[in-house]
């Protein structure tokens, strides 16, 4: 029986503009163990180079400080925040922008 423990996707893959979203989920019990970075790298590799993109963005709540460390690490740069625009729970969240640019060759 497989356990589902972490879950790294690409969403909103937009081929006119070559950019697309990253979005990881980890079980607090795998933290800290380096799990999100190799993933996400070979994610972004994939996105960089086969997907051909330019940009791949990431948006995680702005009180996640976890989630956007582990981005710092993964070298995207914070690019902003947009303020309460979404609903969790019944309450307004903020949403912190980050995003990687292709490395140039």
């Amino acid at each position: 029986m497989a356990i589902l423990w972490a879950l790294l996707d690409l969403n909103n893959f937009n081929k006119s503009h070559k950019k697309v979203e990253i979005g990881f989920w980890l079980i607090p019990k795998y933290w800290k163990k380096g799990i999100v970075n190799e993933s996400a790298t070979a994610i972004c590799n994939y996105a960089f180079y086969s997907l051909h993109v330019n940009r791949i963005e990431a948006f995680v709540e702005s009180e996640n400080e976890n989630s956007k460390n582990a981005l710092l690490k993964l070298a995207f740069e914070y690019e902003g925040t947009m303020k309460n625009c979404e609903i969790k729970n019944g309450k307004t969240v903020s949403l912190s922008i980050f995003a990687k640019l292709k490395p140039l060759s």
